[in-house]
């Protein structure tokens, strides 16, 4: 027969019998054990802790130490200023993420600097040392340049890493900027990654 559990406010919940003839277990558990189970299978808190994005790693970096560009160069770009970094997988003094679990990524990076004659700029997405994902930037005008890019990356949770790079030909040199139009300092350029899928 069914049991029913009526609550004080006036709601209720039902637990009914099994439509066939079977024996199951409901155990309610504690704190540090399985969060559900039967007489067969369990999810543990430990599976939550590795299989799910929500505890993978997460970081935002900013760019705050305007940067040079030389022409026809690819050139590494730096964020040296951790905002939050989950995981302690990002690295300031290199500018590399490298996470600790194996699944895939998130990408994405933002990048302004100023140039006063027409070009063409890429900014790219970098996996050990080579290029995943690029996206060009086309300069028609007088005004700062900036460009978004962003992807998803598989990484091995061990080696694999993740950097960000820029390349410019405006036929000379030019800085990153670091304040926008509308008067922030250090907001403009930036390198964020999260864990979206273990592997």
């Amino acid at each position: 027969m069914p049991i029913k559990l009526n609550s004080t406010s006036g709601g209720s919940v039902t637990l009914d019998v099994p439509a066939t003839a079977a024996t199951y277990t409901l155990k309610l558990p504690t704190v540090t054990a399985n969060l559900v189970s039967d007489s067969a299978n369990s999810v543990t808190q430990s599976m939550l802790s590795t299989g799910l994005a929500g505890t993978g790693p997460l970081f935002f970096a900013r760019q705050t130490v305007s940067q040079t560009l030389t022409s026809g160069t690819n050139v590494k770009v730096t964020f040296t200023s951790e905002e939050f970094d989950t995981a302690n997988c990002y690295d300031t003094s290199t500018s590399k993420f490298t996470p600790n679990v194996a699944g895939y990524y998130y990408i994405s990076s933002h990048i302004r600097f100023g140039t006063s004659s027409a070009c063409q700029s890429e900014l790219a997405i970098y996996k050990n040392g080579s290029a995943w994902a690029v996206c060009s930037i086309n300069q028609q005008g007088s005004n700062d340049q900036s460009g978004f890019i962003n992807c998803m990356v598989y990484c091995n949770g061990s080696t694999d890493y993740i950097e960000i790079y820029a390349n410019q030909n405006n036929g000379s040199s030019v800085s990153t900027q670091l304040t926008d139009n509308i008067g922030s300092t250090n907001k403009g350029i930036w390198f964020t990654g999260h864990l979206i899928r273990s592997a």
